[in-house]
């Protein structure tokens, strides 16, 4: 009896790591920094997804303040880096996206006004793209974060399409939108992999940008997040909390490989 109650004690001890103790660090660090949860729900929900990224509990002594909280995320961001591993690149990433994060705080109304530039953004290179090669059937896919739900006002679209002019080297262009050409071989290559398969979205379509719009806010949705318009922006409101995902597609056999 004695040990069943030492570990209870221990397990309510160490810091708890799930869902809901995301959401709890989420909204502590929104206290933290003097902000209101009724509009600041994006960034709320997007704080909450990358400590759940983390894979692993923030010690409490490190939630005190944010600069405690970023000396512990640069601790563990030059522990990844120091392993050199598959899985340790990947996870290296997200204590640097958190860091980030902290440092620019948004309201709900500016991700909304975000969207409807990188939307925008995205419409003009659409256009742009199809009067060099009209008739060309162009597809476009989207990566990064916004195909796992993150989107916020600091956020851009990064995505790659098949052009038949592009060779072997890719072409970058950069601003509110990020878009990597492909020539045919390399483009189907990229399509059918299945690590690209699994981190990507097709916006191929008519009007590509509206699906970008339809992307975020169906995964808003997704979140327990409703979205009202209001003048300049959006009201939005927590209606529920569904199950987060790990955002790095490598399989875990393959994450212990050196890089």
């Amino acid at each position: 009896m004695k040990f069943a109650l030492l570990a209870i004690v221990l397990v309510l001890c160490v810091p708890a790591f799930g869902q809901e103790a995301c959401d709890r660090q989420a909204a502590h660090i929104l206290g933290i920094l003097h902000l209101t949860e009724h509009n600041h729900q994006i960034y709320k929900e997007n704080l909450a997804t990358l400590f759940y990224n983390l894979r692993e509990p923030v010690p409490e002594a490190s939630l005190e303040s944010i600069e405690s909280l970023r000396s512990w995320l640069r601790q563990k961001e030059e522990h990844y880096r120091e392993q050199r591993t598959v899985g340790s690149n990947e996870l290296g990433r997200w204590p640097n996206k958190l860091e980030t994060a902290l440092a620019r705080p948004y309201t709900d109304s500016q991700a909304a006004r975000h969207l409807d530039e990188v939307v925008s953004a995205f419409h003009r290179r659409c256009q742009k793209l199809a009067q060099a090669r009209p008739g060309y059937p162009r597809r476009y896919y989207a990566t990064g974060g916004l195909v796992f739900g993150r989107f916020g006002a600091f956020s851009e679209l990064d995505y790659f399409f098949n052009d038949p002019i592009s060779g072997n080297k890719p072409l970058v262009t950069n601003g509110l939108c990020r878009g990597v050409a492909y020539d045919e071989l390399t483009f189907q290559q990229r399509v059918e992999h299945p690590l690209v398969a699994g981190a990507s979205y097709e916006l191929t379509g008519p009007e590509p940008w509206e699906k970008v719009r339809q992307l975020v806010l169906a995964h808003f949705y997704e979140r327990g997040l409703k979205i009202e318009k209001i003048p300049l922006g959006w009201k939005v409101a927590r209606g529920g909390y569904p199950a987060r995902h790990y955002e790095d597609p490598t399989p875990e056999a393959e994450r212990a490989k050196p890089l």
